[in-house]
């Protein structure tokens, strides 16, 4: 997803985790997360619980860290949507004939049989 953005949307997410990561590691950590909530003044819509749910939910790997990656991704995801013509032409391209439904033969030719 994060290829769909233009390079200045990139480049000031990237600020923003250079920020975000106070000791300079490449990483955020669970501290860092929350004294950023704090310094942009959004500590007061999030407290300490959600601050550490919002943490848990990018540290997929439970290793304590959030790279760089993990955190484009995570700020990338929570702003998109799909809509339903995104819906549509997906499965437009799926369906073989224009049938205007997906067979289980459009699945085995889009998947393979195996």
């Amino acid at each position: 997803m994060a290829h769909t953005m233009d390079q200045s949307n990139i480049s000031k997410l990237r600020e923003l985790f250079m920020v975000v990561d106070i000791k300079d590691t490449g990483t955020i950590n669970l501290l860092e997360l929350k004294a950023a909530f704090k310094s942009f003044d959004l500590d007061a819509d999030a407290d300490g619980e959600t601050i550490e749910r919002i943490f848990k939910g990018i540290d997929h790997d439970k290793s304590g860290q959030i790279h760089y990656a993990k955190f484009l991704v995570a700020l990338v995801e929570g702003h998109s949507s799909i809509t339903m013509e995104c819906l549509a032409d997906a499965c437009d391209q799926i369906d073989i004939g224009d049938k205007r439904y997906i067979s289980h033969d459009d699945l085995e030719d889009l998947l393979g049989r195996d």
